[in-house]
């Protein structure tokens, strides 16, 4: 039997202490500075008595009783890595991204659309495992807002094409 690293009870002082609650009409807050515990874990334990009998005085497991973010059964790492690695080897345009590299934020939505919701950190861990590495992307114009082509046209004014940048004047 595994009692919490920190119980100030064992399961018959448990039961003990909920007997003399719930059949000697013991205070709580006396029985709980008789076995030196707190009134709240008295009264845990004596209700767990009356609930479910002596046998349900053992520590309970902590693990929690429902997990939203667990990883979905259905999905493999292996079926993920293949929706992962079948985005990769495509460009972004064909999705309609305008990018010519992959950010995480798409994939994540791309793969999430092609059936496989996964969390970031599962994708980031799959990708990792497949040899693919992350690099800050270099800044590149893909934008077709017109801001953008006035910013270009004003710079090829200054600058013409063909004639070499330099960073001296």
């Amino acid at each position: 039997m595994h009692l919490h690293k920190n119980a100030r009870l064992t399961p018959i002082l448990r039961e003990e202490m909920a007997r003399r609650i719930v059949y000697e009409h013991m205070p709580l807050n006396r029985a709980a500075s008789e076995f030196r515990v707190s009134t709240k874990t008295a009264a845990k334990w004596a209700r767990r008595y009356v609930q479910s009998g002596p046998g349900q005085l053992l520590d309970r497991s902590c693990r929690p009783l429902h997990s939203p973010r667990r990883l979905s059964p259905e999905l493999t790492d292996e079926d993920c890595k293949a929706v992962l690695v079948a985005l990769l080897h495509r460009p972004p345009a064909e999705f309609g991204i305008n990018r010519t590299s992959w950010r995480l934020v798409d994939l994540h939505r791309m793969a999430a659309e092609n059936g496989a919701p996964i969390s970031r950190a599962r994708m980031l861990r799959l990708l990792k495992s497949t040899g693919f590495r992350w690099q800050r992307a270099r800044t590149v114009l893909t934008s077709k807002d017109s801001k953008a082509c006035v910013v270009e046209s004003t710079w090829s004014s200054y600058f013409p094409p063909g004639k070499p940048v330099s960073s001296r004047t």
